[in-house]
């Protein structure tokens, strides 16, 4: 039990004073008496709302293992801290699980219980071996896997389980054959079988609750009238209804007859489920409601978690008749339903227009309905706050008079406002406890006018002149939304699929006029025959001013060449396209289109791609197979030669020269490590025999090196590596070149077998290995930030170099290896093996690779992956599977002669779209997880194009520091939003503003030096240099000197009202604060302005007035 209490008071210990204040404020008001027991946390976007719970988790926990050890009942052994984490999507439940996790992996294996449910109807079963010990469960809902449950029968899952709880009743037991079958539906026999095995292994049910559902199955069911005319009953039961299903397929003959079933197996799977396969759906879904809302009055935590609730603010209605409330009501009404913490950055409309109010709740009603359920309706309490609220609106409003000045005002009504909200409601904004935070950004407005040329004004002429004439055929119009395709994406018709105007288009296409009007619009439609051969040049040819100015921003010199964002902290200056690009970064790019994240992916990966192929005499085909756009460079099978395998190879020797950061050159460093490693390479002529060079000595020397140098028992976990990899593998290819490897090492260490000469390079190719190698420098990278053993670490360098041989095998990745080296690797049958892998190095040490997976690494550890979960995410990152969009192009259909619009693709790797994403079913989980994790990663995609929908509570800023609006929002308040996806911990500019930190104050880089982690040394030393800081914002989230910044960049069209626009929308986020709580909120804030305050004056009104709910500041004020 003392590295229990040792790890929940590691976890407190690693909370920042900002977030131990609010975790603190939370715990204490949770059992505060007389409190609700009901408490949201509304820190700014990109605070660690997340970790915050993770600590409430950690202190509650505490104090009930503290109770537990008190009470000593052996009898009734404690149950584990049950949370219950309700969130929108599977994509934040997934990413979020590990971020609550109090315990480290191998205490976790011992303390932390399996989730029990996932969704309701999984609480009818529990776990025969109960907790065993174990201290904490988290299990995750999401409300549309959870508690909307009308329009479903189920998972299998959930279908077993309800059929086992059917198999309860007395009634229903004779008929368990034909009910299981009923309960199967579509899943194969198999399936059903392993499920039910399954549960009788492992599973029993919960009585009590059961029986509480099967005494709500006697209460009057609603057949179809076809199932009702079949089964020959009317107004009966659930019970009835199931029996006579059973009596009208079997009659009177008991169902333990194999082969009556058999027999009447066809009549239920043929005729009778096609007849009434609706109104068994409906039955098997109406028996999971009742089962669900059974469960949902049996759910049990200790702590329910609703993170970013606002998305399913319906569970928060207790008035509210829909399913997901009367689900909630359950789960939330009963007495002593558990803690309530609630987290969202945006529990309520922050801002609301005048014409917001109109037609939709406005933000005091937003506010009013959150504090009826925190407060759980105490009117007393409410009208406290009703009144504080309406005193405070009286002093801004005297605000408007020209006669009071600044002066005059106080903060006592401000004071009551705390008061009165601080027992509910826990807020940190960076502004309240940091210095400068507003620093970080730089505007900038991309001007676009002079991109702008006639062959935008034609194509806008073209789409309008094809539109009008689809209206005036379909009698419709397409209003002000054609202005906004035109502006969003170039070719912007080949873009439409699933708009309105496409399908009337569609609709139409056989009248004369719109086939007419069709061919005189070609210069909407993107080219396919200029694309097909590369002829396309974007930063050129797009019919859209906007495009034009973008590539011109994020595609700028040589940016098609990087494999992956330059490294922050180098060991030395960088070469190649990384030293034109030391500071560029991902962009992250939202549009209020559909559209746009589909037509900027595909154009700006297909321009990253032409630009590749640039290349005297090659005539390169973009409309071709992968298979058939290159050959991988290197392949480690079959016929192959094996120098490939020295990427793969962590050496020990090799990893073990240390690498600094200094003023060192790459050259420079290269030479030292030459001499060094020829010194070495004198203890292996006993393996060396007379005759040609031998280029298996790029293989073996690293392998060799390591035996003589004391590290035999390293060479042996390789040795252990090669025997299990040949026992798993199926590729025969692969399978020959490890037995290859392995049974020459034996033979070299036996002294049976010599290599031929060495090669006069070797010295140097061992020194751009131990440089670059990317087994070497992922072995150094593990073995100084995780405690784990040599044959772990082996693994996970192993995993890690794989990763990057897949990375090298892309085809986008050969063309730059083509471009940079002017060779052509499809004749790879003229190129040596160790060319091929000379280039990779070349590439690797030119972009710091050492330096890269440092970084990442330290970033993916802190973010609680294990060594081996590192390895694969690094695996997964590096294979980012390319994806395509569809576009449409106007072209002849076999046999026709009038032009149609056609389907092609275009890839997607340079930039990829994400779009609208619930993330409610596994297939929508795993593509956000993968795009979410490539794009946190240092490799592409470089560039993410969304829609703002569904995307709260990701994060996306490991390395992106560009915005761009590509569309500015209506209300200004999502521009801060979409702001803070980039704007968190240890995120890139704040990385990079460490870097800058260390070198301007001289601090000493190379420590820890080769073992420990850099970066979190980094950190600590400034954290403990930097002087006058507020709070612990610095120097994890912003560092106020520094150059790096955040880039805010928004297109401006010719004559487009966006200027003033942005200009407003920046002026209404610096004051919208003013306003909290309040009605009108834009014209209370419009009066404000018009009085034009001097910025020392609007300080006072910010002190006096804005609503402070910090807990770190209350801690302070205190004090």
């Amino acid at each position: 039990m003392h590295k229990v209490f040792e790890q929940i008071e590691k976890t407190l210990a690693g909370l920042k004073d900002f977030q131990q204040a609010s975790v603190n404020r939370v715990v204490e008001n949770f059992f505060s008496a007389g409190h609700s027991e009901r408490v949201l946390v509304a820190d700014e976007v990109g605070l660690g709302k997340t970790i915050v719970a993770k600590g409430v988790i950690a202190k509650m926990l505490r104090m009930q293992i503290n109770r537990s050890l008190l009470s000593d009942d052996a009898e009734h052994p404690q149950q584990p801290f049950r949370v219950a984490y309700i969130c929108s999507n599977l994509a934040l439940a997934n990413e979020n699980r590990k971020k609550l996790a109090v315990f480290s992996e191998d205490l976790a294996k011992k303390y932390v219980r399996e989730p029990s449910f996932g969704r309701l109807v999984e609480l009818a079963a529990r776990e025969k071996h109960g907790a065993n010990g174990q201290l904490l469960e988290v299990c995750s809902l999401t409300p549309s896997t959870s508690f909307s449950i009308t329009n479903s029968d189920g998972n299998v899952w959930e279908r077993q389980i309800l059929f086992q709880c059917l198999m309860n009743h007395n009634a229903l037991k004779p008929w368990r054959s034909v009910l299981g079958r009923l309960m199967r539906s579509e899943v194969k026999q198999s399936t059903w079988d392993t499920r039910e095995r399954w549960f009788q292994e492992w599973y029993e049910l919960n009585e009590e609750l059961v029986d509480e559902f099967l005494s709500d199955l006697e209460s009057e069911v609603s057949l179809s009238e076809d199932l009702s005319d079949w089964l020959e009953v009317s107004g009966c039961s659930y019970i009835d209804a199931l029996e006579a299903i059973g009596r009208r397929l079997f009659g009177d003959v008991p169902d333990d007859s194999e082969e009556t079933w058999n027999e009447l197996l066809g009549g239920v799977a043929g005729a009778a489920s096609d007849i009434h396969s609706a109104s068994f759906y409906r039955l098997r879904s109406d028996l999971r409601t009742k089962l669900a809302k059974t469960c949902a009055r049996h759910i049990r935590a200790d702590l329910f978690i609703l993170d970013e609730f606002q998305r399913f603010d319906s569970l928060l209605d207790m008035s509210a008749d829909s399913e997901n409330a009367l689900i909630a009501q359950e789960v939330f009404k009963r007495d002593n339903p558990g803690k309530i913490l609630l987290l969202s950055a945006t529990p309520f409309k922050a801002l609301s227009r005048i014409e917001d109010d109109e037609v939709e709740a406005s933000h005091q009603d937003e506010l009013r309905h959150l504090l009826t359920f925190l407060m759980n309706s105490d009117q007393q309490r409410l009208s406290e706050y009703e009144a504080a609220r309406k005193d405070l609106l009286a002093k801004i409003l005297r605000l408007r008079d020209e006669s009071f000045s600044v002066e005059d005002l106080s903060n006592a009504e401000k004071l009551r406002v705390e008061r009165s909200l601080g027992d509910f409601i826990a807020r940190t904004e960076r502004g309240q406890i940091g210095e400068n935070v507003d620093s970080v950004f730089r505007s900038k407005r991309l001007d676009c006018a002079k991109y702008f040329s006639h062959s935008d004004i034609k194509s806008f002429v073209a789409m309008t002149g094809l539109a009008d004439t689809v209206d005036q055929v379909s009698q419709a119009r397409h209003g002000h939304q054609l202005m906004e395709y035109y502006k969003s994406a170039p070719w912007a018709l080949s873009f439409l699929g699933g708009y309105s105007f496409r399908e009337r288009l569609e609709r139409n296409m056989k009248n004369s006029k719109v086939r007419s009007a069709l061919r005189a619009s070609a210069l909407c439609w993107l080219p396919r025959e200029r694309i097909a051969n590369f002829g396309l040049n974007l930063s050129k040819d797009a019919p859209n001013a906007k495009v034009h100015g973008l590539v011109n921003r994020v595609m700028k010199d040589r940016v098609e060449e990087l494999l992956w964002i330059p490294p922050s902290a180098p060991h030395y200056p960088l070469l190649g396209p990384f030293e034109a690009n030391p500071n560029f970064a991902k962009t992250l790019l939202f549009s209020a289109w559909a559209m746009v994240p589909r037509a900027l992916s595909g154009l700006l990966s297909y321009e990253m791609e032409r630009r590749l192929q640039k290349r005297k005499g090659s005539r390169p085909k973009y409309f071709v197979e992968d298979k058939k756009r290159s050959v991988p460079l290197i392949r480690l099978e079959g016929k192959n030669a094996l120098t490939g395998w020295s990427l793969i190879y962590p050496s020990r020797v090799l990893a073990s020269a240390p690498l600094v950061h200094g003023d060192t050159t790459l050259e420079e460093l290269l030479a030292q490590r030459s001499v060094q490693f020829g010194d070495m390479l004198t203890n292996l002529h006993q393996y060396e025999s007379e005759g040609p060079d031998d280029h298996n000595w790029y293989v073996y020397a690293g392998m060799l090196l390591d035996h003589v140098s004391g590290e035999s028992d390293k060479l042996d976990d390789w040795m252990d590596w090669l025997q299990t990899e040949q026992a798993s593998l199926k590729d025969i290819g692969r399978r020959k070149h490890l037995k290859e490897i392995a049974g020459s090492l034996e033979q070299l260490l036996d002294g049976q077998k010599t290599l031929g000469k060495m090669p006069t390079d070797l010295a140097d190719y061992l020194a751009l290995l131990s440089v670059a190698g990317p087994g070497v420098c992922a072995l150094r990278m593990f073995s100084g930030l995780w405690d784990i053993g040599s044959s772990d670490q082996l693994k996970a360098a192993v995993g890690v170099a794989f990763g990057a041989l897949t990375l090298f095998n892309k085809p986008e990745s050969i063309a730059v290896i083509e471009k940079q080296s002017g060779t052509r690797v499809k004749n790879s049958s003229q190129l040596s093996s160790i060319w091929k892998s000379r280039k990779i190095l070349d590439y690797c040490a030119h972009g710091g690779f050492q330096a890269m997976v440092d970084e990442y690494g330290h970033l993916l550890k802190g973010s609680g992956l294990s060594a081996g979960e590192t390895s694969d995410r690094f695996a997964g990152v590096m294979g980012f599977q390319t994806s395509s969009v569809t576009f449409q192009y106007l072209g002849h259909a076999d046999g026709k002669r009038h032009l149609i619009p056609m389907n092609a693709s275009l890839r997607c790797h340079f930039a990829v779209p994400l779009g609208i994403q619930s993330a409610t079913d596994d297939k929508q989980q795993v593509r956000v997880e993968h795009i979410r994790d490539g794009f946190n990663s240092p490799f592409k995609p470089f560039m993410l194009n969304s829609t703002s929908i569904g995307q709260e509570g990701l994060d996306f800023h490991w390395y992106c520091n560009r915005v761009v609006h590509w569309n500015l929002p209506s209300n200004p308040i999502d521009i801060e939003q979409r702001e803070g996806r980039v704007n968190r911990y240890k995120s890139l500019v704040v990385r990079r503003r460490a870097t800058e930190y260390a070198h301007s104050h001289g601090l000493d880089l190379n420590q820890p030096g080769n073992s420990g982690d850099y970066w979190e040394a980094l950190f600590s030393k400034i954290d403990r240099l930097y002087e006058n800081r507020n709070s612990d914002l610095t120097p994890y989230w912003h560092i106020p000197s520094g150059t790096a910044q955040i880039e805010r960049l928004v297109p401006m069209m010719p004559m487009s009202r966006e200027e003033s626009r942005l200009d407003e929308a920046l002026k209404i986020l610096s004051l919208y604060r003013l306003a909290f709580g309040q009605p009108r909120q834009e014209e209370l804030l419009g009066n404000l302005v018009r009085r034009k305050f001097s910025e020392d004056e609007w300080g006072k009104i910010r002190s006096a007035l804005v609503i402070n709910l910090a807990p770190l500041n209350q801690i302070i004020s205190r004090n």
